[in-house]
Parts: structure tokens; C-alpha cells; sequence
């Protein structure tokens, strides 16, 4: 009973942090489609705006969950400072700020390999401007990332909880 209690503990802050990265993650969000629609133009239909914001909303759990993983194994002061280090690097690689295509093709070709540019093809599919790839394949990727991180995670909070 002990065992099963623990464990339903684990998985409660878990949760506890995946949920408050959400409420983050919705507030920007929404302050970005206002200032897009209104500074910038953007016209998408209704339908896409709701998608989008719940497909970005759900896109927070890999990178929620590699700061998990990261803060559960480095010190508060250490951090933020690697944080920056993994995900600067991982958003200029997979396509964010520079398409891949205009990447040499070695740099192009990690990205591949990065949550966040399986993650960006779900939104530009939502928008239609989606490259023509499997959205299984992309969305497949993520749980898969997900499901090691979550490993990732329980295994180091488990070393820390002894």
C-alpha cells in the first residue's frame, strides 16, 4: 500500500508541474494571438486559433518536462543558465527562427532529432503551412520524447527520493 502511495505521489507532482507550466504557457499564448491579430494582422479562422492554442498548450509537456528532468538533476543556480544552453541551440536547429532548408544540409538534419521542430510542424499544420510531412510521424515522435523524459524523470526523482 506504501509502494502504491508513493508512487501515486510521484506522479501527482508530476502533474502538479506539467499544470502550472499550462496556466504560463496559456497566458503568453493568448497574449501572442492578440498581438499578432492586432499588431500584425494575422487572419486565421476561429477554428485555428482554438487548435493552434491547444496544440501549443499540449507542446509544453516535452520541454516542461526536459526543465523537469534538468532542475531534478542541477542545482538552482545551475539551471537556467543550462536551460538556455539546450534550448537557444535547440530552437535555432530545428527550424524556429530559420527554416532548415536554408541551414547547411548537417545542421538541417538534426533537427530532425529535436522535439521542438516536430513541434513546430504540428502548429504549421494547424495554420497551412505544413511541409507536406505525416503528422503521425511528428506527433508520434513527441510521445515517444515524452514517454523517455517521463522516465528520465520518475528514475532521478526516485534517486533523489532515497
Amino acid at each position: 500500500m506504501a509502494y502504491l502511495k508513493a508512487r501515486i505521489t510521484d506522479a501527482a507532482y508530476i502533474v502538479a508541474k506539467f499544470f502550472s507550466s499550462l496556466v504560463f504557457a496559456s497566458v503568453i499564448g493568448l497574449m501572442l494571438f492578440i498581438i499578432a491579430a492586432v499588431f500584425a494582422d494575422v487572419q486565421l479562422y476561429l477554428w485555428q486559433w482554438a487548435t493552434l492554442l491547444v496544440v501549443l498548450l499540449l507542446g509544453t509537456l516535452p520541454f516542461a518536462l526536459i526543465g523537469l528532468l534538468l532542475g531534478l538533476c542541477l542545482s538552482d543556480k545551475a539551471a537556467p543558465a543550462l536551460v538556455n544552453l539546450i534550448y537557444l541551440p535547440m530552437a535555432f536547429l530545428s527550424g524556429l527562427w530559420i527554416p532548415i532548408q536554408f541551414l547547411p544540409d548537417p545542421v538541417g538534419a538534426i533537427a530532425y532529432a529535436l522535439p521542438a521542430y516536430h513541434y513546430s510542424q504540428l502548429a504549421h499544420a494547424v495554420i497551412g503551412t505544413s511541409q507536406g510531412e505525416s503528422l503521425w510521424g511528428h506527433t508520434l515522435f513527441l510521445i515517444a520524447f515524452c514517454a523517455l523524459m517521463i522516465a528520465a524523470v520518475y528514475w532521478r526523482y526516485q534517486r533523489l527520493s532515497r
